[in-house]
Formats: C-alpha cells, sequence, structure tokens
C-alpha cells in the first residue's frame, strides 16, 4: 500500500474526513475481479428489487448531490397567489386500479412516457426515482426534481397516461370520472436535514418486493459526478478542532473515517476563500453535465 494522507469530502449536511492512499486505483488482477462480480451482483439486485449495500450507497451519493446542486429559491404559488420558499419536490404516482402491475409493466406502459414528459415539457433535468409497492402489492413511484410544478399539472398527465392504458376505467365504474387523486407533490423545504430525510425516504427497502423492472435511477449528472474533496491540511485541523470546542460542529469517529456534522453555512469558517470558489464551480461543473445531456437528447427527439 502506498503512503495515505487525509482528505476532507463536502457532504450537503457534513464533511467526511478520512485517509486516502495515493496508490489507490492500482488494483491487482484479483481486486478488479473481485470489484467486476462486486458490480455484477449489485446489477442483478437492483432488478430484482433487493436493495443491495452498495446502491444504497450510490443512492446516497445522489440524493446528497441534488441537495448540494439544489438552489433555495421564492417562487410564486399559483395556487395560493403568494411566494414561499421551494429547494424541492418531492413527487408520488399511484394506481388506483385493482389489478396489481408488475415494475417492469408500470415502467414500460406508464412511468417511462411520464418522465419523458417531464423532462421534454416541464424541463426536468436533474432528478432521482425509485419503485416501491403498496402494502396491497400495487406499484407506485417516488420522484425528487428541483423544480416547482403546479400538482394538478401533474395529476392531469399521470391520469391521462393510466387512461390510455385502460387503468381508470374500473375506477370510473364506481366513480362516474376519471379523475382521481392519484398523485401528491409537496415541496420540500422546511426540513433540517435534507438529504438525510430523502434518503431515508428513497432508501426504504422493505416495500420492495421482488420485481423485472429497475429498483431507481437517476439523471447523468448525478451518475456521473463525484464529491468535491480536498486534502486535508493543518490549518482545516485546528479549525475544526476549535469549531468544535466551540460547539459549532460535533464529530463523530468511525472506524474508516470521521464525519464532522455542522450546518451547511458552516462550511465557509473551514474552507479557504479559494477552495470556496472551487467548491463552487464544481457544483456549476456537475449542473453543466445535465445541461450538455439535456440538450443532446432534445436535438436527438
Amino acid at each position: 500500500m502506498g503512503d495515505a494522507y487525509p482528505v476532507l469530502q463536502i457532504r450537503s449536511n457534513c464533511i467526511i474526513s478520512y485517509y486516502q492512499t495515493q496508490d489507490r486505483f492500482h488494483l491487482t488482477a484479483e481486486q478488479l475481479l473481485k470489484r467486476l462480480e462486486n458490480l455484477a451482483a449489485s446489477r442483478e439486485l437492483t432488478y430484482s428489487g433487493t436493495f443491495s449495500p452498495q446502491a444504497k450507497k450510490r443512492l446516497t451519493k445522489a440524493v446528497d448531490l441534488l441537495c448540494q446542486i439544489g438552489k433555495r429559491r421564492r417562487i410564486l404559488n399559483p395556487v395560493t397567489g403568494r411566494q414561499h420558499w421551494h429547494t424541492l419536490s418531492f413527487l408520488t404516482l399511484t394506481i388506483p386500479d385493482s389489478e396489481n402491475y408488475t415494475g417492469r409493466q408500470v415502467y414500460d406502459k406508464a412511468f417511462v412516457h411520464f418522465m419523458q414528459w417531464l423532462r421534454r415539457t416541464q424541463k426536468v433535468k436533474t432528478y432521482i426515482w425509485k419503485l416501491e409497492f403498496q402494502a396491497r402489492g400495487q406499484a407506485h413511484y417516488h420522484i425528487t426534481f428541483a423544480e416547482f410544478i403546479h400538482h394538478r399539472t401533474i395529476r392531469d398527465k399521470w391520469n391521462a397516461i393510466m387512461f390510455q392504458n385502460g387503468w381508470l376505467n374500473e375506477y370510473y365504474s364506481k366513480n362516474g370520472h376519471y379523475n382521481p387523486n392519484s398523485t401528491d407533490i409537496h415541496s420540500v423545504r422546511k426540513v433540517k436535514d435534507l438529504s438525510g430525510y430523502l434518503v431515508k425516504e428513497f432508501a426504504k427497502s422493505i416495500q420492495n418486493k421482488e420485481t423485472t423492472g429497475k429498483l431507481w435511477d437517476c439523471s447523468t449528472d448525478l451518475k456521473k459526478s463525484k464529491f468535491y474533496t480536498i486534502d486535508e491540511t493543518n490549518s482545516h485541523y485546528h479549525i475544526i478542532k476549535s469549531m468544535e470546542q466551540q460547539h459549532k460542529l460535533s464529530l463523530l469517529s468511525l472506524k474508516q473515517c470521521t464525519v464532522i456534522k455542522m450546518p451547511s453555512n458552516r462550511i465557509s469558517e473551514i474552507l479557504s476563500m479559494a477552495e470556496l470558489l472551487q467548491y463552487d464551480e464544481h457544483l456549476n461543473n456537475i449542473r453543466k453535465i445535465n445541461n450538455k445531456h439535456h440538450d443532446n437528447t432534445q436535438k436527438q427527439l
């Protein structure tokens, strides 16, 4: 093993301090084979409805990056006519039909078309979605994205897709109309630990039964990007220790790392001005990845 050196990895609600080895990319043939086997096993679990530790780790990264690049902003609510703060939207899509459908059926016949509409018409570029099953066995989806969309617009589109598949005929026979309350969307803006809340919502495994469909996915920018990481210096170390003594943060020592729990607005007290500018550039580069992918997708349509 090569020499190890301390690094700081910036998260949305904390900083992770750990030791990085210089030869981390120099794997032996045996180590590389083992890593490929683990990746293959993780992909099999992804399509079987089982949430593997590797999948949860990737999901946690995607959620954290989504929270970091999401901008808290003022939006106008067309229902109330008032402005309020908005960061992320959390959407749930359900199916009222008593006949249960597999994850593959719902994805191919409905969900893929809804996501195409969301990207093309509503300009949603960055997102995470996950398939779950209700207690009665019916599939439903959770989606998180940054845009604010009127709940009626969402419901009308999802109901129109279900109507085309004949999934509202039973509902019509009982209620005399094709407009069930099949969606729920709310703004996630008051949660103190936003990433922790979303990971908890998305990483539920007990609701996932065996399915041939994909369990979850996210936009290209969240897939390809990494956390902002810098070398930890003596200056960082002494600032962190001083802030701990002032009760501005707390330290949680784990086997392989130390978690520095702190509000995100205190990161500027640890990083230098140059590091803060690099961090902002890192987040902007993540946004550019998805903008470029979105533009290329639009050209192909």
